[in-house]
């Protein structure tokens, strides 16, 4: 009687997850240990293991990222984080501080899951933001200045993301106000 198809598939996915992990490792092992020879006697053992904790704590998921989307997604991530800077340093250097900071709560079309969490992630590497809590599609990111169009920027990184993850929808209508 032969195996399971299921079964033997699942196998063959965490198997490739665990040697994409290992060769990620090998070469950023590489890489902090400048090619150094004697430094694979550590570095081998932990490499296997971190691959092995990966694949096991971190499963291969369902979502799939769209390299032809990547730039797109690089040039809106530069743009916004420029544009933050940019702000922010306005700001810094001026000789009154305009600040109006305050929790804004911004409502995400994106799936649950690797696309709404790399959202807030994104949303809290950019200048002037910082996501402070996700429950269900309520992201609270806390602003320097509630009266920006935070909004209307992180719609357009919103939707960069989507398709970025393989959501073509547009025009998301996400919604956003004050909390505090």
């Amino acid at each position: 009687m032969p195996g399971n198809p299921d079964r033997k598939d699942r196998r063959r996915r965490l198997a490739r997850w665990f040697w994409t992990y290992a060769a990620s490792c090998l070469v950023i092992w590489w890489i902090l240990s400048e090619g150094e020879p004697k430094a694979w006697i550590v570095g081998i053992p932990t490499v296997f293991a971190a691959a092995a904790a990966s694949t096991l704590l971190a499963p291969p998921t369902a979502w799939q990222c769209r390299p032809r989307y990547i730039l797109p997604f690089a040039w809106q991530f530069f743009a916004f984080s420029i544009e933050g800077g940019v702000d922010v340093a306005r700001r810094a250097f001026a000789f009154q501080l305009r600040l109006d900071p305050g929790l804004m709560e911004y409502h995400t079309s994106l799936p649950e899951g690797t696309a709404r969490v790399f959202f807030a992630n994104v949303i809290s590497l950019c200048p002037g933001t910082v996501s402070a809590h996700l429950d269900g599609d309520r992201l609270k990111i806390h602003v320097l200045d509630c009266q920006h169009p935070t909004s209307a920027r992180l719609a357009e990184m919103e939707s960069v993301i989507a398709r970025l993850f393989g959501d073509d929808a547009e025009g998301y209508q996400s919604g956003s106000d004050r909390t505090q």
